[in-house]
């Protein structure tokens, strides 16, 4: 019915859905009378000689859909690859490790590559499945490669750290919809104060 404006003598209809979790999404018609209970639910629309240019629908909460969750993940992973650049960065420079802009790339592209492996792995085997693996093939190309650089224990105890921080974390807290913020919040304050602690006695004027 919403594909344009119409005119209905008589409409009546009753939908029964066992899904505990459901709602009328929105621009649909609202059901004139609702009811059920924790096993079902029952709407009916009646109405006569109506005008309505608007659907019968209804939009129901799926346990284990993680699917909307996982998109919001891929939308904001341009924060987390910033923040664990900057990290990166300012350790290194606090440091000392003379990283070529090529060895930048190749962490951030081993970074990347969480969010490449996850968007094909979620069609072949379960979300938190595909996004685990993807963590830990991600998470270990990273680390693998500061490794064979061979700039010392450092860059690849921050990189791991970074990791941790800014994939586990942040992938985590996405499935904690009600407490996503807080979580990115805290991660991102205790990597703050990391970066505080390790660059608190460093001259900056002569390190830029």
């Amino acid at each position: 019915m919403g594909t344009g404006k119409k005119e209905i003598k008589k409409l009546s209809v009753t939908v029964w859905t066992d899904f505990s979790e459901s709602n009328i999404p929105d621009r649909a018609m609202v059901p004139t009378e609702s009811g059920g209970d924790s096993e079902a639910l029952v709407y009916s629309w009646k109405a006569a000689n109506v005008v309505t240019g608007q659907n019968i629908a209804l939009k129901f909460g799926i346990a284990g859909n993680y699917w909307k969750t996982v998109s919001r993940l891929f939308y904001y992973s341009p924060i987390a690859i910033f923040l664990f650049l900057g990290l990166i960065l300012l350790f290194s420079t606090a440091k000392g490790v003379a990283l070529h802009p090529m060895h930048y790339l190749f962490i951030i592209t081993g970074f990347f590559i969480f969010y490449l492996l996850c968007s094909y792995l979620v069609s072949y085997m379960p979300i938190i499945a595909a996004v685990l693996a993807a963590l830990v093939v991600s998470t270990s190309i990273v680390v693998y490669y500061c490794y064979l650089i061979k700039k010392g224990p450092d860059i690849v105890r921050i990189s791991l750290y970074g990791a941790l921080l800014f994939q586990w974390i942040f992938s985590t807290a996405f499935f904690v919809p009600e407490h996503t913020g807080f979580i990115i919040t805290i991660a991102s304050i205790l990597s703050f104060i990391f970066l505080m602690k390790t660059t608190a006695l460093i001259d900056w004027e002569n390190k830029w």
